[in-house]
Protein backbone atom coordinates (compact mmCIF):
# COMPACT_ATOMS: atom_id res chain seq x y z
CA UNK A 1 0.00 0.00 0.00
CA UNK A 2 1.52 3.29 -1.04
CA UNK A 3 1.29 6.54 0.90
CA UNK A 4 -1.37 8.10 -1.39
CA UNK A 5 -3.73 5.15 -0.95
CA UNK A 6 -3.12 5.18 2.79
CA UNK A 7 -3.95 8.91 3.01
CA UNK A 8 -7.14 8.37 1.00
CA UNK A 9 -8.14 5.50 3.27
CA UNK A 10 -7.40 7.61 6.36
CA UNK A 11 -9.46 10.51 4.97
CA UNK A 12 -12.38 8.16 4.33
CA UNK A 13 -12.23 6.85 7.92
CA UNK A 14 -12.04 10.41 9.28
CA UNK A 15 -15.17 11.38 7.32
CA UNK A 16 -17.01 8.35 8.69
CA UNK A 17 -15.97 9.08 12.30
CA UNK A 18 -17.52 12.54 11.99
CA UNK A 19 -20.96 10.93 12.29
CA UNK A 20 -20.20 8.99 15.51
CA UNK A 21 -20.78 10.33 19.03
CA UNK A 22 -20.11 9.07 22.55
CA UNK A 23 -23.20 6.79 22.68
CA UNK A 24 -22.12 5.26 19.36
CA UNK A 25 -18.71 4.42 20.74
CA UNK A 26 -20.13 3.04 24.00
CA UNK A 27 -22.54 0.71 22.21
CA UNK A 28 -19.89 -0.49 19.76
CA UNK A 29 -17.43 -1.15 22.59
CA UNK A 30 -20.04 -3.03 24.65
CA UNK A 31 -20.98 -5.25 21.67
CA UNK A 32 -17.28 -5.95 21.10
CA UNK A 33 -16.71 -6.81 24.78
CA UNK A 34 -19.70 -9.17 24.90
CA UNK A 35 -18.43 -10.92 21.76
CA UNK A 36 -14.96 -11.17 23.31
CA UNK A 37 -16.39 -12.60 26.54
CA UNK A 38 -18.26 -15.33 24.64
CA UNK A 39 -15.12 -16.16 22.68
CA UNK A 40 -12.95 -16.34 25.81
CA UNK A 41 -15.55 -18.48 27.60
CA UNK A 42 -15.47 -20.88 24.65
CA UNK A 43 -11.70 -21.16 25.14
CA UNK A 44 -12.10 -21.72 28.88
CA UNK A 45 -14.72 -24.45 28.36
CA UNK A 46 -12.88 -26.17 25.51
CA UNK A 47 -12.74 -29.46 27.47
CA UNK A 48 -16.51 -29.64 27.44
CA UNK A 49 -16.73 -29.68 23.65
CA UNK A 50 -20.47 -29.15 23.22
CA UNK A 51 -20.69 -26.19 25.63
CA UNK A 52 -17.47 -24.68 24.26
CA UNK A 53 -18.69 -25.04 20.68
CA UNK A 54 -22.03 -23.40 21.55
CA UNK A 55 -20.22 -20.46 23.14
CA UNK A 56 -17.96 -20.16 20.09
CA UNK A 57 -21.04 -20.28 17.85
CA UNK A 58 -22.68 -17.51 19.93
CA UNK A 59 -19.50 -15.44 19.63
CA UNK A 60 -19.47 -15.84 15.85
CA UNK A 61 -23.18 -15.02 15.58
CA UNK A 62 -22.69 -11.87 17.68
CA UNK A 63 -19.73 -10.83 15.54
CA UNK A 64 -21.66 -11.26 12.29
CA UNK A 65 -24.87 -9.63 13.56
CA UNK A 66 -23.17 -6.77 15.44
CA UNK A 67 -23.91 -4.09 12.79
CA UNK A 68 -27.61 -5.02 12.86
CA UNK A 69 -27.67 -5.04 16.69
CA UNK A 70 -25.95 -1.63 16.73
CA UNK A 71 -28.41 -0.18 14.20
CA UNK A 72 -31.43 -1.52 16.12
CA UNK A 73 -30.22 -0.13 19.47
CA UNK A 74 -29.42 3.27 17.98
CA UNK A 75 -32.71 3.65 16.09
CA UNK A 76 -35.04 2.35 18.80
CA UNK A 77 -33.44 3.48 22.07
CA UNK A 78 -30.71 6.13 21.74
CA UNK A 79 -31.31 8.26 18.64
CA UNK A 80 -35.06 8.08 18.32
CA UNK A 81 -36.79 10.28 15.79
CA UNK A 82 -40.29 10.67 14.49
CA UNK A 83 -40.14 10.63 10.69
CA UNK A 84 -43.27 11.86 8.87
CA UNK A 85 -43.70 12.01 5.11
CA UNK A 86 -46.16 14.42 3.52
CA UNK A 87 -45.43 13.57 -0.11
CA UNK A 88 -43.34 10.74 -1.52
CA UNK A 89 -44.29 10.45 -5.17
CA UNK A 90 -43.52 11.19 -8.80
CA UNK A 91 -44.46 14.58 -10.20
CA UNK A 92 -47.28 14.43 -12.73
CA UNK A 93 -45.70 15.97 -15.81
CA UNK A 94 -41.95 15.61 -15.22
CA UNK A 95 -39.44 12.84 -14.67
CA UNK A 96 -38.78 14.03 -11.14
CA UNK A 97 -39.78 12.69 -7.75
CA UNK A 98 -40.83 14.91 -4.86
CA UNK A 99 -40.27 14.04 -1.21
CA UNK A 100 -41.57 16.28 1.55
CA UNK A 101 -41.85 15.72 5.28
CA UNK A 102 -40.43 16.46 8.70
CA UNK A 103 -38.18 14.94 11.33
CA UNK A 104 -38.86 15.43 15.04
CA UNK A 105 -36.15 14.75 17.61
CA UNK A 106 -37.74 12.54 20.30
CA UNK A 107 -34.49 11.43 21.96
CA UNK A 108 -32.73 12.88 25.00
CA UNK A 109 -29.81 14.30 23.03
CA UNK A 110 -29.27 17.03 20.46
CA UNK A 111 -28.37 16.06 16.89
CA UNK A 112 -25.74 17.72 14.71
CA UNK A 113 -27.58 16.85 11.51
CA UNK A 114 -29.90 14.42 9.77
CA UNK A 115 -29.80 12.20 6.69
CA UNK A 116 -32.78 11.50 4.45
CA UNK A 117 -32.26 8.59 2.06
CA UNK A 118 -34.59 7.58 -0.75
CA UNK A 119 -34.35 4.19 -2.47
CA UNK A 120 -35.92 3.66 -5.89
CA UNK A 121 -37.83 0.38 -6.24
CA UNK A 122 -39.32 -0.57 -9.64
CA UNK A 123 -43.13 -0.60 -9.34
CA UNK A 124 -44.00 -4.01 -10.79
CA UNK A 125 -41.50 -6.15 -8.87
CA UNK A 126 -42.30 -9.15 -6.72
CA UNK A 127 -42.27 -8.92 -2.93
CA UNK A 128 -38.91 -10.73 -2.54
CA UNK A 129 -37.23 -8.42 -5.06
CA UNK A 130 -38.72 -5.38 -3.30
CA UNK A 131 -37.05 -6.46 -0.06
CA UNK A 132 -33.79 -6.93 -1.97
CA UNK A 133 -34.07 -3.40 -3.41
CA UNK A 134 -34.76 -1.99 0.08
CA UNK A 135 -31.58 -3.57 1.43
CA UNK A 136 -29.36 -3.07 -1.62
CA UNK A 137 -30.95 -0.48 -3.92
CA UNK A 138 -29.72 0.07 -7.47
CA UNK A 139 -30.52 3.76 -7.23
CA UNK A 140 -30.41 5.77 -4.02
CA UNK A 141 -30.47 9.49 -3.24
CA UNK A 142 -29.14 10.80 0.09
CA UNK A 143 -29.60 14.33 1.40
CA UNK A 144 -27.47 15.48 4.33
CA UNK A 145 -28.95 18.29 6.42
CA UNK A 146 -26.16 19.66 8.61
CA UNK A 147 -28.31 21.81 10.84
CA UNK A 148 -28.60 21.46 14.59
CA UNK A 149 -31.75 19.61 15.72
CA UNK A 150 -32.39 20.13 19.43
CA UNK A 151 -34.56 18.00 21.70
CA UNK A 152 -38.28 18.03 20.82
CA UNK A 153 -37.69 20.28 17.78
CA UNK A 154 -38.86 19.62 14.24
CA UNK A 155 -37.02 20.06 10.96
CA UNK A 156 -38.89 20.23 7.64
CA UNK A 157 -37.36 19.00 4.40
CA UNK A 158 -38.23 19.10 0.71
CA UNK A 159 -36.30 17.17 -1.95
CA UNK A 160 -36.70 17.10 -5.72
CA UNK A 161 -34.95 14.06 -7.21
CA UNK A 162 -34.45 13.44 -10.93
CA UNK A 163 -35.55 10.02 -12.13
CA UNK A 164 -32.61 7.61 -12.55
CA UNK A 165 -34.31 5.97 -15.53
CA UNK A 166 -37.29 7.84 -17.08
CA UNK A 167 -38.62 4.73 -18.85
CA UNK A 168 -39.25 2.86 -15.57
CA UNK A 169 -41.87 3.82 -12.98
CA UNK A 170 -40.54 3.67 -9.39
CA UNK A 171 -41.93 3.46 -5.88
CA UNK A 172 -39.94 5.39 -3.31
CA UNK A 173 -38.78 3.97 0.00
CA UNK A 174 -37.69 6.94 2.12
CA UNK A 175 -36.21 6.84 5.61
CA UNK A 176 -34.37 9.22 7.88
CA UNK A 177 -31.70 9.08 10.55
CA UNK A 178 -29.93 11.69 12.66
CA UNK A 179 -26.42 11.93 14.00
Amino acid sequence: MDIVAFKAYLAQITNMLEYLSLPDYLILISIFLITLIFFLLSVVFRLNRIFGFLLLLCSGALFISSPFIYQYIMEHYVKTIQFNLGKNEKLSYDNFYYVEGNITNTSNMDFRGCLVSTSFIPKNTKKVRQIKYMIMPKFMHIEDYKQQLDKNKTMNFQIVIPSPNPQIEYKLYTKGACY
